[in-house]
């Protein structure tokens, strides 16, 4: 009984564990961003091993009007609806996990499915993709890796979340801006 248990377990839990182990290969080993915009090099004293994926709050207000830099708030559609970093676009934290075949929730969303949500915010395969969420990057993070899982090469994720950008006294809209569906 016991090792039929362990069968179940290991069967439920393992399509789980193997996309999370291919994240995270993806994160270690993919390729430096594609300096499109530039790295925020304000972030080298922090003591991470590696920014190459980060940027800081004053890198995003000097970016914000940089022609294909794309800031995306991942977090309930009530909390966009709250206030976000101006000209962000909204990704609700709904549309970024599903329930596969099997039962198995908390899957990425499919590749076309992400597609199809980029292009109906105007987002362009050559984009740089600025991420950040309301809890501490954990949603931010979640599309970071799932944009890499996918191939996008330029996609960072703000260091200090949304709560440092409103500690800052940063501005902050309540205007969801409008945008073009794109091809992606």
């Amino acid at each position: 009984i016991i090792n039929m248990n362990i069968t179940l377990t290991l069967k439920r839990y393992l399509p789980i564990g193997l996309v999370f182990l291919l994240g995270a290969a993806v994160l270690a080993f993919s390729g430096a961003c594609s300096d499109s915009v530039g790295q925020d090099s304000s972030l080298e004293d922090r003591g991470y091993a590696s920014t190459k994926r980060l940027v800081s709050t004053d890198w995003v207000a000097k970016n914000l009007n940089t022609e294909n830099v794309v800031v995306i708030d991942v977090s309930k559609q009530e909390q966009y609806d709250e206030g976000h970093i101006p000209g962000a676009l909204s990704y609700p934290t709904s549309e970024l996990q599903v329930v596969n075949d099997a039962g198995v929730k908390g899957m990425i969303p499919p590749g076309g499915t992400i597609a199809a949500k980029l292009s109906s915010l105007g987002v362009s395969p050559g984009d740089t993709i600025i991420i950040y969420d309301h809890i501490k990057s954990l949603w931010g993070s979640r599309l970071l890796w799932t944009l890499l899982v996918y191939g996008h090469d330029d996609v960072r994720l703000m260091d200090g979340a949304y709560g440092l950008w409103v500690k800052e006294g940063r501005s902050v809209s309540t205007d969801t801006p409008s945008t073009a569906s794109s091809s992606y």
